[in-house]
């Protein structure tokens, strides 16, 4: 494997999202996985770009592999596309990749051992202690694959690597508990593995806006007792935001992350309303900044982020600041995953700029 599942900019420093680079001999080979519930099509692979992406990073084909096959468009698209592109089935590598592994495998196809009270990683000794049971599926056309609840296959996937992190910090053990891990003795100071897993778990979801645009739906998701999007997309307009449902929900998320909203779906509709936290932020029909850099104070990108600046001198940019994250969460790959894409650092530095500098 030349690249994990990542983020990465190309020659042109245009920002990709890949799945994976495969190298065969000297040949670089761009992947694509797509685990869904029925056939890939085109506009599920998004070919020209996946074309884009092989040049900038130098590969010479391109390998799809569909759970679930694929529709005749993107198998015409394939058998005419100016890049070599395999099409491959997991059928076709079901006997290939279960036949000599026993047991159960991460997502990494890394073994490990499990019953209702641990999971153990057997060549590493790591080991994840289980406060419950877990709930375990199984796919039904495809029983090979287990579905545990997302928080869990996280922690599944990065057991390799947890006795590490023990290591680092000197206690003994984790303990995973309603959807979350907790350790039974104080964190240590420095960048580590565990900082490198907090910051991801906080990046995902965040989607970079503009302050005034967040502070601004909170005013007005302050008026009422909840709304849906299109309902705070009125509300903003009154006020002469002409901001889309896109952007309002992205804004409305950012709420949420923070604490100072929280949603609740019914039916097919999400509606937010603020906290208390959040009617503490909007009381008065004004925002209180203090309190909103206070929370961004406690997010883990935002002192790692300011470490890196005053400590190590990187530059207040979303390229440079990214390229450092992702220095150091490399001795860690592919257990821990660098989220920053650009929407992502730009957003880090938007807030940094505006709370921090």
């Amino acid at each position: 494997m030349e690249r994990w599942s990542c983020y990465a900019h190309g020659t042109s420093g245009t920002w990709y999202q890949l799945d994976g680079i495969l190298r065969e001999e000297e040949r670089l080979i761009l992947l694509e996985a797509k685990f869904l519930e029925r056939p890939v099509g085109v506009r599920d692979v998004d070919p020209d770009r996946r074309i884009q992406a092989a040049s900038e990073f130098g590969c010479s084909r391109l390998r799809i592999v569909s759970l679930n096959g694929f529709q005749d468009n993107l198998r015409v698209w394939a058998e005419r596309s100016t890049l070599p592109c395999q099409l491959i089935e997991w059928t076709e590598l079901r006997e290939v990749m279960t036949q000599n592994r026993k047991g159960p495998h991460t997502s990494l196809l890394d073994a490990f051992e499990w019953d209702t009270s641990f999971f153990r990683h057997p060549s590493s000794g790591s080991m994840l202690r289980l406060g419950e049971p877990p709930a375990i599926q199984f796919h039904p056309l495809f029983p090979e694959f287990a579905y545990l609840p997302d928080s869990l296959a996280l922690w599944t996937r990065r057991l390799p690597l947890l006795q590490q992190h023990l290591d680092q910090r000197g206690t003994q053990e984790l303990i995973y508990e309603k959807a979350d891990v907790r350790h039974l003795d104080p964190i240590t100071e420095g960048l580590s593995l565990w900082d490198c897993w907090k910051i991801e778990d906080a990046l995902r979801g965040f989607s970079a806006r503009v302050y005034s645009a967040v502070s601004a739906t909170a005013l007005a998701l302050s008026q009422v007792d909840e709304a849906n999007v299109q309902e705070t997309v009125e509300l903003l307009r009154e006020k002469g935001w002409k901001t889309g449902p896109s952007g309002v929900s992205d804004s409305l998320r950012t709420l949420v992350q923070f604490g100072f909203a929280k949603s609740e779906r019914y039916g097919r509709t999400q509606r937010y309303r603020l906290t208390s936290l959040g009617n503490l932020y909007t009381a008065g029909s004004k925002v209180d900044h203090e309190l909103y850099r206070e929370r961004l104070k406690k997010w883990p990108p935002i002192p790692q982020a300011l470490n890196a600046i005053n400590e190590h001198g990187v530059a207040l940019n979303p390229s440079t600041l990214s390229a450092w994250f992702a220095d150091q969460y490399r001795p860690y790959e592919p257990y821990a995953k660098c989220l920053f894409n650009r929407n992502k650092s730009e957003g880090l530095v938007h807030l940094i700029k505006t709370f921090f500098a």
